[in-house]
């Protein structure tokens, strides 16, 4: 007959998720309003809007960055990090197609 064990401890959130998370929030709200913008300006944005897609790539970089630290603290819970790398990859992904195809046209 197999013993459970029963674990009483909970892990506190990773600080450095919680910046990964927060990172890849904003630059996910960032990517959003250029693309809203970009698609009612008929592809056409001024600097201030490529201003901020640059940000939304730095911070997307930022959050991955600050999920791989996430992972190298112990005894932590990784979720928010790993949330937050996700969305910050995927969201690296998709700029660097934006940026290939725009520079194709």
């Amino acid at each position: 007959m197999a013993l459970k064990r029963y674990s009483y401890i909970k892990y506190p959130y990773s600080r450095n998720g919680w910046i990964s998370f927060a990172l890849s929030v904003i630059s996910l709200l960032l990517t959003l309003y250029v693309f809203v913008v970009a698609i009612a300006g008929g592809g056409s944005t001024g600097p201030f809007h490529a201003a901020c897609g640059f940000t939304a790539v730095v911070m997307s970089l930022m959050g991955m960055w600050f999920s791989f630290l996430t992972l190298t603290e112990k005894e932590k819970n990784y979720l928010f990090g790993l949330i937050g790398g996700g969305v910050s990859l995927i969201l690296c992904i998709v700029w660097v197609v934006v940026i290939v195809n725009g520079s194709r046209v």
